[in-house]
């Protein structure tokens, strides 16, 4: 089951693409084959797409299914805070000083 950031994050991304492509969404549903209304709702992060409808999506913006699910980018600040606090706390101390010393690099 895909989660709701999932899809919001996935909808942001082929919105973004759309417009970087110029096609307005009466456009681009055409292309799909799908209905505005659906665009809408996929674009905002309520609905995902079918997999044919899916795969339609990557044909018209000419980018490869894994290049279009790429999002991890379009996380929101906190999220990436949170999850790299839990995955810091998941790991055993090695790793966790590890961990520390790469990050302190980054400061200097």
């Amino acid at each position: 089951m895909i989660d709701n950031e999932t899809k919001k994050l996935l909808g942001l991304k082929i919105q973004k693409l759309r417009k970087f492509k110029n096609l307005t969404q009466d456009v681009f549903c055409e292309a799909i084959g799908i209905e505005p209304s659906n665009l809408s709702k996929i674009e905002n992060g309520k609905n995902y797409p079918s997999l044919p409808t899916f795969i339609k999506i990557s044909e018209v913006l000419n980018i490869s299914l894994d290049e279009l699910l790429e999002i991890e980018h379009l996380k929101s600040e906190e999220q990436i805070e949170k999850e790299i606090i839990d995955i810091i706390k998941k790991q055993p101390s090695n790793k966790k000083q590890l961990l520390y010393r790469l990050i302190k690099m980054f400061q200097e």
